[in-house]
């Protein structure tokens, strides 16, 4: 990951036009977490296995900090529009 927020970020690449932003949500689903170098292996799920996917299965805490961790790695600005914890607890309560 660290390759390629280099690769996207510098944009030494032109012919990179796009990263896989289904990832840190496969990868949640996989229950894998996201460290700050991102991820060694590619995630096992895919969006066509987890289409119909009951929103109660998920841990949406895995999913809040793959998408972080992912926004970070690739030089992305935090997502200040949400409050994290009042969503976690919404969605737990919910």
């Amino acid at each position: 990951m660290q390759y390629l927020r280099n690769l996207v970020g510098n944009n030494n690449h032109p012919q990179i036009e796009s990263l896989d932003t289904s990832n840190p949500i496969m990868a949640a689903l996989d229950g894998t977490l996201y460290t700050s170098q991102g991820l060694k292996e590619k995630p096992k799920a895919n969006m066509n296995d987890n289409f119909d996917i009951d929103f109660k299965d998920i841990d949406y805490r895995n999913v809040l900090h793959n998408t972080t961790m992912f926004r970070e790695i690739n030089g992305f600005k935090p997502h200040n529009q949400y409050n994290t914890e009042a969503q976690l607890k919404t969605i737990k309560n919910g």
